[in-house]
């Protein structure tokens, strides 16, 4: 019964789609719905992509842009007869893609106009209708690459629906603004003074009614100017309404005035508080500030705004005037009875400041400033330029460009800005340097981001008591390098040095019994005439006892240009002590507390600190972490320790490490992850067992033999067939594995096949998602409907190598078109193999220390990518990885892994497997836009690819 009404069901539908889509062609974007009858899993929904095809299963990727429905679905219908029997295919529009129409102009929008038919006058009303400003008679509709003038005015006057135009898909709409010449202008005193749309046969009397009438304090009806082709002409308005005089008819381009009675009165409209009509007696002064003062006055910030201020004078001239010292009381403008003064005023540009800059937040430029990026320098309160690193022009989120700040200074570059952008002055980082020697504030001076990083900056921070005490000052580089410069000439801005991170300065003394230590330590030691200065006696007085002795790690002598390395047994008590000079510079370092993070299968993750006079090796580090967790009912426990050490990566096993055979020494900042055991496992299959995948435990003995007493019959069994994941397969005797006559040891992914019967199934085993065995009733089917029973292929799987084993022979087959290998049938006792692909790649990109193509296994899990690639960095977002499966244009998975950097246990949903053409993008900015990240990745696949391809 139920079959009855689903044939129905679909003959119902059948007839729908030929009724009303016969004539339907399939477009670009339209989502299909397709169903097989009786194959529900080949039923989905299809996108037309914007080449007009579409993919659908077993079919591939075929053109179906232009088809008719039934046209499409006798291709199908005959794609699919090459693996199922007698298919019915049936094809609806699920969805439509959108019919759009764009117009601009005098209205502007996009309008789907779907299949209902809309004409112009339609699309006119679905957007709000036409403004008066709109020229109804030079609509330009563009077809084609073709353009045509429609002219509507009929319909709209006459109601003539002839001149109403059908639209089409993709059609362009322009709607041109009258002109001028086109409008009429009434000013005066009219409620509604303003320019008005031409109407056939209009009259004076009909405009002014348009208009509201005359104002409550009275037009001079009697005198109404009326201006054509540049003549006035003076009407007599009260005996037109009294029918005394002919009520003329008015055409486009007039001008018309109807002044005030009596009183002296003029019009100010446009960008101020309080437009309108304002009145003057006879004692006050008729001018423009005059006008503005009784509209309320200027601000300084609305002045700022003024573009220009027009007269429009009442005999029609005009005139135009700036704000320059217009409205500062320097000038005035007299104005005439009758004068329209229209204030026009420049809109603001708003921008946001960011970084170093003395102004940050939001700026609004108001002309006559330039909408530049000069302008913003200018008004950011820069307060020393020879900081800003560069100066970055963001919009909608993306960096445009980076510029330097003196080739915008010079004028080299200027480039225009937009609302809403920002503007970052990106700072040189702070330095750090040290100071020692004869200045009044010694040790370790931080340069901060505002202070320019020059020796002139460190000498007024350092601070001279005298300068006759001081003989030069000395600059000591990281690099060893060495150089003196006269006091006078570094005081005198004659010289002035950029210091680097490291950096020592040390002031010499002219005369003094004294040395000086830098590094980690620095002081100055004095020494009276009667003392002899020794290396010992030196570092007493520094109070080297307070820390010890052991905790030195290098010493360096400096006399003048020469520098010397201290042996430390030269500190023990019975050597010689070294004898120095008055003006000797000690350079020590001092041993410091370690820290690296652990974290990964260990007790207490985190980061772990050993003391100087600890051990800093990798056991100590995993001990201080409380230990590995090694359970044996734990199957992933620890396994292997991959470690990140001054740059350099490695993978260590547990035991190697807690045995003492392969313990590194750590430099401070390494990362230790213990990686959890994958344990071994196996498939089992068959009639005689319960399909399942079983796990080894560490130290378990990893064999057939083993495996046999884990595992439990359902029925008896007689033979066990073993297939190696590289496909080979090899027959036992249940009774010979069990007895212990015969052993095998396993791979990890073997599949065993446990059966009494093991020749009417069919066996799909490898890369495919639901790996078995399926009984065939002795009848053949093709290859591509048996790998459909199976699921068909996973994400690992090579299509260009598929082996079935047939008794003693192996068929190789390339699946990458199925059409080629429809024809080949499998039958009952066959195995099919699917190996995995070969070209096990992922792409790593972003804020990791080696971006770059990466080896994976199946076990490979986003985090252990990151690790081979070095790790994060100090700028990666770790709470924000990205993982593209099989490229940038899939849904990118977002992975937080920010338990990494605290210890925390990484959940399997936050750090999930990934698969061969996966893209793992880490950022290092917390609100980079997914947008700018598809362009980086996109970009920089384009040249890895190109890369390889050089390469090979």
């Amino acid at each position: 019964m139920k079959l009855r009404w689903k044939v129905f069901l679909i003959t119902i539908l059948l007839l729908i789609q030929v009724i009303v889509l016969s004539n339907y062609r399939i477009r670009k974007l339209d989502l299909l719905g397709i169903e097989v009858f009786r194959n529900s899993d080949l039923t989905r929904q299809v996108l037309v992509d914007h080449e007009g095809y579409a993919i659908f299963p077993l079919v591939g990727r075929i053109k179906v842009e232009g088809l008719t429905i039934d046209e499409l679905q006798l291709k199908l219908t005959k794609g699919l007869e090459k693996y199922l029997t007698n298919p019915i295919v049936t094809v609806y529009i699920e969805e439509y893609a959108p019919r759009n129409v764009y117009v601009s102009g005098e209205l502007n929008g996009v309008v789907d106009i779907g299949f209902q038919g809309i004409t112009l006058s339609k699309l006119f009303s679905m957007l709000g209708g036409l403004p008066e400003t709109a020229d109804v008679e030079n609509i330009r509709l563009k077809r084609n690459g073709k353009v045509r003038i429609i002219n509507l005015k009929p319909l709209y006057e006459k109601g003539d629906y002839s001149v109403d135009v059908e639209l089409e898909e993709n059609d362009e709409v322009y709607i041109p603004k009258m002109k001028l010449n086109e409008y009429i202008k009434l000013f005066g005193a009219v409620e509604n003074p303003g320019m008005y749309k031409y109407e056939d046969s209009m009259t004076l009397s009909q405009l002014i009614s348009r208009a509201g009438g005359i104002v409550k304090a009275g037009g001079d009806e009697k005198n109404v100017y009326l201006k054509r082709r540049g003549k006035i002409y003076i009407l007599n308005l009260e005996k037109i309404l009294l029918g005394q005089q002919s009520d003329p008819f008015i055409y486009p381009g007039d001008d018309i005035f109807v002044p005030l009675k009596e009183e002296k009165f003029v019009y100010l409209l446009g960008e101020v508080g309080n437009p309108g009509v304002y009145s003057f007696t006879n004692e006050e002064p008729l001018t423009l500030q005059t006008l503005i003062a009784k509209a309320g006055g200027l601000t300084r910030d609305v002045l700022n705004m003024i573009k220009e201020i027009r007269v429009t004078h009442s005999d029609f001239t005009e005139s135009v005037y700036t704000v320059d010292n217009l409205l500062s009381g320097q000038k005035d403008v007299r104005l005439h009875e009758g004068d329209i003064v229209y204030v026009e005023v420049f809109k603001p540009l708003n921008v946001y400041v960011i970084g170093e800059a003395g102004f940050l937040g939001k700026m609004t430029i108001t002309p006559p400033e330039e909408y530049k990026l000069s302008t913003v320098i200018k008004n950011s309160e820069i307060k020393d330029e020879e900081y800003i690193k560069s100066v970055d022009l963001i919009r909608k989120g993306k960096l445009i460009a980076s510029y330097s700040l003196e080739d915008i200074l010079r004028g080299a570059i200027d480039p225009e800005l937009e609302n809403g952008d920002t503007i970052y002055f990106e700072p040189y980082k702070s330095v750090v340097v040290y100071v020692a020697g004869a200045a009044q504030n010694i040790g370790r001076v931080m340069l901060e981001p505002s202070e320019t990083p020059y020796m002139s900056t460190v000498v007024k921070k350092a601070g001279i008591p005298e300068k006759e005490l001081v003989s030069s000052i000395i600059l000591m580089r990281k690099d060893g390098s060495v150089k003196k410069y006269s006091i006078d000439d570094v005081l005198n801005n004659r010289v002035d040095v950029r210091l680097e991170n490291g950096d020592t300065i040390y002031f010499e003394k002219a005369t003094s019994r004294s040395v000086y230590f830098a590094g980690d330590v620095t002081a100055t030691v004095q020494f009276d005439t009667s003392e002899s200065i020794t290396l010992k006696k030196a570092l007493s007085k520094l109070g080297i006892e307070n820390f010890g002795f052991d905790k030195i790690k290098n010493i360096y002598l400096k006399r003048g240009n020469d520098v010397e390395t201290i042996k430390l047994n030269m500190l023990n008590p019975e050597a010689k002590d070294v004898i120095l000079k008055p003006g000797d510079l000690i350079y020590l370092n001092i041993y410091k507390p370690l820290k690296v993070m652990v974290t990964g299968k260990v007790k207490n993750p985190g980061e772990v600190i050993f003391d100087v006079d600890e051990k800093p090796s990798l056991s100590n580090a995993i001990s201080k972490a409380g230990g590995v967790i090694d359970s044996s009912q734990d199957l992933y426990c620890a396994d292997s320790v991959f470690l990140i050490n001054d740059g350099e990566t490695s993978e260590i096993k547990v035991e190697d490490v807690l045995s003492g055979t392969e313990d590194l020494t750590l430099k401070d900042g390494a990362f230790v992850y213990v990686k959890p055991y994958q344990p071994k496992y196996v498939y089992v299959m068959g009639k005689a067992v319960e399909n399942q995948k079983v796990f080894f435990e560490k130290n378990e003995e990893f064999d057939l033999r083993n495996l046999v007493s884990k595992i439990k019959l359902i029925d008896k069994a007689s033979q066990i067939m073993l297939v190696s994941p590289e496909g080979t397969e090899e027959i036992y005797k249940w009774n010979d594995i069990y007895s212990g006559a015969v052993n095998v040891d396993l791979e990890i992914g073997d599949t065993i096949i446990v059966n009494k019967d093991l020749k009417n199934y069919l066996y799909i085993l490898g890369e495919v998602v639901n790996p078995g065995m399926y009984y065939l009733e002795k009848q053949p089917i093709s290859i591509v409907e048996a790998l459909s029973l199976a699921g068909g292929l996973s994400s690992w799987a090579s299509f260009n190598k598929v082996v079935v084993k047939r008794e003693d022979r192996e068929i190789e087959l390339d699946l990458s078109d199925p059409t080629k290998v429809s024809d080949f049938n499998v039958r009952p006792g066959d195995l099919i193999f699917v190996p995995t692909v070969q070209t096990n790649k992922v792409y790593v990109l972003g804020a990791v220390k080696n971006a770059g193509i990466v080896s994976i296994t199946p076990q490979t899990t986003v985090l252990d990518v990151i690790m081979k690639s070095g790790g994060f960095t100090e700028k990666s977002v770790t709470s924000r990885v990205y993982l593209f499966k099989g490229g940038p244009n899939s849904k990118p998975i977002r992975c937080n892994l920010s338990g990494i950097e605290t210890g925390r246990t990484i959940s399997e949903k936050n750090n999930p497997l990934v698969a061969p053409g996966d893209v793992i993008y880490v950022p290092d900015n917390p609100i980079t836009d997914i947008s700018a990240i598809l362009t980086i990745i996109s970009q920089t696949l384009g040249i890895i690819n190109t890369t390889t391809d050089i390469i090979k």
